[in-house]
């Protein structure tokens, strides 16, 4: 963490609102990436007040930081201020919890609200230090997944994303990573990772699924109390969907 802010203290002071990318926030998650068996970036691409406000990542992040395994972190679109600043530097975009680098997360996860959200996407990823096209992709992690309403058609980004979680999240991002969970130290490459994800139900693997030709069900799960979350993040700012 230290070494995070000797090397990006003198960036922040020069941008507006740097408590957007720090973390830190209050009910922030106290796991330490250096210890999680599989790893996630959720990365709403928006700007914070608007992402740290969405009920949907807000369930999602208590759900995977609720099992020991699985280490999940938080990410924004920045502001055009600190992407000029991150593109001029060299520095790489982060986790806003662990500040781990996009690339080095086992997963990036994109929550697709809506379609204009699709140009920051891949903003994101370059600076994040990944190739957006997935074809041009090494055979190294981190897979690009994706979720939310714009993954029911997936089509106009299936060149860009690894796999698309469709429909709801809570049960099928844990068996999503417990897929990474199990494949870890033993050689595997991410093509044979892809065909393992590719079965489980609700995950659209374009480079398998386009071939086969395989009907996608969307995974629906049950309203309860238990699904209800007590504690989440609580942002610095006032956010859009003050709740």
């Amino acid at each position: 963490m230290s070494d995070f802010y000797a090397e990006y203290s003198d960036l922040l002071k020069e941008v507006k609102r740097p408590y957007q990318y720090i973390g830190e926030e209050m009910n922030s998650s106290a796991k330490k990436f250096s210890s999680s068996l599989a790893s996630m970036c959720l990365v709403f691409p928006d700007k914070y007040e608007i992402g740290i406000s969405n009920l949907g990542q807000r369930i999602l992040y208590d759900v995977v930081n609720s099992d020991e395994r699985f280490f999940i972190d938080r990410a924004y679109a920045p502001d055009v201020d600190y992407k000029n600043i991150l593109e001029t530097s060299g520095k790489l975009y982060y986790g806003h919890t662990s500040k781990t680098p996009l690339k080095n997360f086992d997963t990036v996860a994109f929550s697709l609200q809506y379609e204009m959200a699709y140009p920051t996407m891949l903003k994101i990823l370059e600076l994040g230090g990944i190739e957006p096209l997935s074809k041009l992709r090494d055979n190294n992690l981190p897979i690009i997944c994706a979720g939310g309403p714009c993954t029911y058609n997936p089509t106009p980004v299936s060149d860009f994303i690894d796999v698309f979680l469709i429909g709801d999240g809570e049960e099928i991002i844990c068996e999503y990573l417990e897929a990474i969970y199990n494949t870890k130290g033993k050689n595997i490459t991410k093509d044979e990772l892809l065909k393992q994800i590719s079965n489980i139900e609700g995950c659209y693997v374009p480079v398998i699924h386009d071939k086969s030709k395989k009907v996608i069900n969307k995974r629906i799960v049950q309203l309860t109390k238990t699904n209800l979350v007590e504690n989440y993040p609580v942002p610095y700012s006032p956010s859009v969907h003050d709740r």
